[in-house]
C-alpha cells in the first residue's frame, strides 16, 4: 500500500500545532531561533503580531513553530513554520541518553518533512555553516515535487525524494515518448524531458520502452539500478 503523501501533511500538521501548545511571546521567539538558524535565514522565520508560535525544548532536541490563526483554524499547512533543533556538540553527545535523544530528532524529522515550510539543523551544521547556502523552496516547489512522488511506488518515490530540492527540476510521472508523427511510441514511468533523463521500472515492455528512448537520445536507467548521486549528476550537467 503506498502511503499517502497528503496523510502525512495532515500528521506533520497536527504534530506541529501540537507543540503550539506551549506558546511564547515574540520576543522569545527572536531570542530561541537565533542561534538555532543560519543567518541567511533568520528573516525567514519571523512572526507577525497576529500568529502563533510556540516552543518545545528538551535538550539536545528543539521544535519551534510558528502559525498564522487562519492556518490553525483552515487547517493549512502553507502557512505552518517549524524549525527543528539538534544540539549534537560533543557535551551533548557525551550525555547516555544522546542516542535515544538522536533516535527521536530523526523521527521527528520524518514526521514533520512533510511541511512545506520545515527545516531541519544541527548545532555540528550550523557551527561548520553547512547551510550557509541553503534556500528554501517555496510552496510550489514543494507542492510539485510531492504530487510527482505521490503518483510513484515506493521504490520511485524514495529516489525522488533523495534529489528534490529548490534547484532540481521536477519530473514527469509517467512520461509518453511520441515520434515524429506524434504517435506514442513508448513511456517511461519518470521522466525530464528537458533533460532527456528517463527511469524505468522493470515490467514486460521495459526494453522496448527503453530502446526508443535511447534511440531517441535519452538518458535512461532502470529504477531499482538508479542512484540519487548519478541522476543529480546527470540532471546538473545538463541545466549547465
Amino acid at each position: 500500500m503506498i502511503y499517502g503523501y497528503r496523510a502525512g501533511q495532515g500528521q506533520a500538521f497536527l504534530h506541529a500545532i501540537f507543540n503550539c501548545r506551549n506558546k511564547i511571546d515574540q520576543a522569545k521567539w527572536e531570542i530561541e531561533i537565533r542561534p538555532r538558524a543560519p543567518e541567511s535565514l533568520i528573516r525567514e522565520f519571523s512572526a507577525g503580531p497576529d500568529d502563533i508560535v510556540g516552543h518545545y525544548d528538551k535538550n539536545p532536541v528543539s521544535i519551534l513553530v510558528r502559525a498564522t490563526k487562519e492556518a490553525v483554524r483552515s487547517c493549512d499547512i502553507s502557512e505552518v513554520q517549524c524549525l527543528l533543533h539538534l544540539n549534537d556538540t560533543q557535551e551533548a553527545q557525551a550525555a547516555d541518553s544522546f542516542r535515544r535523544d538522536w533516535n527521536g530528532f530523526l523521527r521527528a524529522m520524518n514526521v514533520l518533512q512533510f511541511l512545506p515550510k520545515a527545516c531541519f539543523f544541527t548545532e555540528s551544521g550550523l557551527e561548520d555553516n553547512a547551510y550557509d547556502d541553503l534556500e528554501l523552496e517555496t510552496m510550489d516547489d514543494r507542492t510539485d515535487w510531492l504530487n510527482a512522488q505521490e503518483m510513484v511506488d515506493s521504490e520511485g518515490r524514495e529516489l525522488l525524494n533523495r534529489i528534490a530540492g529548490p534547484n532540481m527540476p521536477v519530473p514527469e510521472v509517467g512520461f509518453e515518448l511520441v515520434n515524429d508523427s506524434n504517435i506514442v511510441v513508448a513511456q517511461a514511468e519518470i521522466a525530464w524531458p528537458e533533460n532527456r533523463l528517463a527511469l524505468f521500472a522493470s515490467h514486460d515492455n521495459e526494453p522496448q520502452n527503453r530502446k526508443e528512448f535511447d534511440s531517441a537520445g535519452w538518458t535512461v536507467h532502470l529504477l531499482h539500478e538508479a542512484t540519487a548521486s548519478d541522476l543529480i549528476q546527470t540532471l546538473n550537467a545538463a541545466n549547465a
